[in-house]
């Protein structure tokens, strides 16, 4: 990779840095070799000093005294369990064809075993462009830098960029495989701090944000903050959460009712926020649908869903430190459909600071009735006989994760469609990203419907519903289930808290031990809430008993239950 002059400088000033601890370290022969050998120290001394008094440089070797705390963004302390990967502090600098990094934990860094390490990552947007790039927390990353390490030293340390039309296929931008390895970064740490530098070329004003993982599956993010061409830090960024009122849970019937609230924050500086875009991911229609934006007691904005879209404009509503407000929505019982499900997230903000975390979890409800009958819509209410299941037990290999922690489970039949229930302790499908020991120079990821290789870099949750459909000849048996008789096999896929996929199989072994399994052309319809899942396949049964399966992205058993 060609690289700019100030990095090329950056390896040459370490590399005379290096000679210089070794010579002090080596045996001094006689007085002329320690009077030659001072003589060049000191000149080292002199053009290193003299080097990093830049202000618009930091010297990428351990030590921190070039960066200056005051302009570091801070993150809330405690929210990870893992203190080893508890963000304090992080930022960086943009240099005249380098990017400078920071990243502070509260306890020390790269704190993993041999059983499984530790993972620094920084997601870069170098075009401000959410259309971009890899899709996350609200930007379009251009480039990710990862560094892995435990026994609190580093491994490895390495540089991508997102391709989109990597492997000959338009890949959508949630997909992780399209990540091309770039190469080697530099970087530096001491106890608890890590500098990083990489070439950068632009000249532009980025958008980015800090990611630490362990190999347990806790996670710490920073929110998304703007970095300056020529200054740092730049303005401040806005921090927008959302959620479901609880007043609000249940049905929304004819006219107005309150559903969201909604808080703005701007930790650095005064934001003004111009849009906010909240989209429908239920089976609503849009006709008679319409939401307000609401602050105390006043309308600031509203807007009518168009193709399941509404763009609320806010006329530069200005946000110093916090401000709460809150959503409602205006019902048109004679226009809405009786039983659809309105569910909602927040999309897009736009704001005079281009970077804004988005954080929050979609809230549901049933227009003017629920439904008698069981649908896949995301509400669960129907649901109102099922089996409960011991929770807090320990896996296979380790502690259960409460995204496969099973509390209840079940299923129906209605007509010719069978459908399935599952609800966990934590929220549902939640598989992420997890270390691996090596730089990924080839990576799995989602094209269509199918999976590329596996790989513990995309941390899947699964859940196999086996089911028992008849009382037939060949059957296979769970080897955790003496007994169990299942003639077909229901597996489903999500990560990030969302279904990935869904695909039922038919039982071809000889044997009850036997793994074969061949897929079968039927639709199988999923939707999802924080803890809850149901999906329904068209199947007609003789015997109806289930027997669930879950699995965590290391693909332990961390759960089962059944019938």
């Amino acid at each position: 990779m060609k690289y700019g002059e100030e990095y090329r400088e950056y390896r040459a000033i370490l590399r005379r840095k290096n000679q210089r601890k070794r010579a002090k370290r080596a045996k001094q022969g006689h007085l002329l070799m320690a009077v030659f050998v001072a003589a060049v120290l000191l000149l080292l001394t002199f053009h290193i000093y003299s080097y990093s008094s830049d202000t618009d440089r930091v010297l990428i070797d351990g030590e921190f005294d070039d960066w200056d705390r005051d302009a570091l963004y801070k993150d809330r302390v405690g929210e990870p369990d893992n203190d080893h990967i508890d963000i304090v502090r992080f930022g960086g600098r943009i240099g005249d064809d380098v990017l400078y990094l920071y990243l502070e934990v509260a306890g020390r860094l790269f704190n993993g075993t041999a059983l499984g390490g530790d993972t620094v990552q920084v997601f870069i947007d170098v075009d401000n462009s959410e259309r971009t790039g890899y899709s996350i927390r609200g930007i379009g990353a251009d480039h990710l830098v990862e560094i892995y390490g435990r026994n609190g030293e580093m491994i490895t340390g390495e540089e991508y960029f997102f391709n989109k039309g990597k492997g000959g296929l338009l890949r959508r931008q949630n997909d992780y495989g399209g990540w091309d390895h770039i190469g080697r970064v530099l970087s530096s740490k001491d106890g608890y701090r890590i500098e990083i530098v990489i070439p950068y070329y632009n000249g532009k004003d980025i958008n980015l944000f800090f990611r630490t993982m362990d190999m347990e599956g806790n996670d710490d993010m920073s929110m998304v903050v703007p970095l300056e061409a020529g200054r740092s830090p730049g303005d401040g960024p806005l921090v927008v959460k959302y959620g479901t009122m609880k007043e609000a849970e249940g049905t929304i019937g004819d006219g107005v009712s309150f559903i969201m609230w909604i808080s703005l924050e701007a930790p650095r500086s005064p934001v003004t926020v111009d849009r906010i875009t909240v989209v429908n991911r239920g089976t609503a229609y849009d006709q008679g649908l319409v939401v307000y934006l609401v602050d105390g007691t006043a309308d600031v904005a509203s807007a009518a869903f168009k193709n399941g879209t509404a763009v609320m404009e806010l006329n530069s509503l200005n946000v110093k430190d916090t401000r709460s407000l809150t959503m409602r929505v205006f019902v048109d019982g004679a226009r809405v459909t009786q039983g659809r499900v309105l569910s909602l997230v927040i999309s897009r903000v736009k704001a005079s600071t281009k970077a804004v975390t988005l954080s929050g979890a979609k809230g549901s409800w049933y227009l003017m009735d629920e439904p008698s009958d069981h649908v896949v819509d995301g509400l669960f209410d129907e649901w109102g006989q099922v089996r409960t299941d011991e929770t807090g037990e320990t896996g296979v290999g380790g502690n259960t994760r409460n995204s496969i922690d099973i509390s209840k489970y079940g299923s129906d039949e209605m007509g010719n469609e069978t459908y399935f229930y599952i609800s966990t302790v934590g929220e549902i499908l939640d598989g992420s990203l997890v270390p691996n020991d090596g730089a990924r120079k080839r990576t799995p990821g989602r094209s269509g419907k199918n999976w590329s290789s596996r790989s513990t870099w995309v941390g899947i949750d699964t859940f196999r519903i086996f089911i028992r459909g008849y009382d037939q000849t060949n059957w296979y048996n769970p080897p955790d289930k003496i007994g169990f008789r299942a003639g077909y096999m229901l597996v489903i896929e999500g990560q990030y808290g969302e279904p990935l996929s869904g695909i039922l199989y038919e039982f071809r072994g000889n044997t009850s031990e036997s793994w074969s399994w061949k897929e079968m052309e039927t639709e199988v319809r999923l939707a999802n809430g924080q803890n809850e899942l149901e999906a329904s396949v068209a199947m007609d049964l003789e015997v109806l008993d289930i027997y669930v399966n879950a699995f965590d992205w290391r693909g332990r058993g961390g759960d089962h239950a059944g019938t």
